[in-house]
């Protein structure tokens, strides 16, 4: 499995998005801003997001472009590996290992055994990995 996911003013490209409600009156207005927000930017998003191909492409997106959809980094570097591995992406296996690691490192992350683990369990047993 993968798991993403992103708050809805990160894609709408302006930070977070508040609704203001001071009265029960507000509410109705609110809620339709809301729908609508979720239809222009979470619909497309979960239409993306929702196929192994499309998540693969967030996930490896340059810099923090990645970072809003899975912020832990360690996590995010199991995903990246996992969904190459599920999508056939052999050639591409060991690189995405080698710049995960050398990102993790950079980044002091606690993580990184336990990638390092994973990577190792995904790449020395075919069997398993394909279960």
């Amino acid at each position: 499995t993968y798991s993403l996911g992103v708050e809805i003013g990160n894609l709408a490209g302006v930070g977070q998005m508040r609704w203001k409600v001071t009265d029960v009156a507000d509410v109705p207005a609110r809620a339709r801003e809301i729908v609508e927000a979720f239809k222009m930017y979470g619909l497309p998003y979960l239409e993306r997001a929702s196929t192994m191909h499309g998540a693969f492409e967030l996930l490896t997106a340059p810099g923090r472009a990645a970072w809003v959809h899975s912020p832990i980094h360690a996590a995010r570097a199991k995903r990246v590996v996992g969904l190459a591995k599920l999508l056939g992406r052999m050639d591409e296996i060991r690189t995405l290992i080698d710049e995960n690691v050398r990102f993790l490192i950079g980044m002091n992350d606690s993580g990184l055994k336990d990638f390092e683990r994973f990577a190792a369990q995904l790449t020395s047993s075919p069997a398993a990995a394909s279960r």
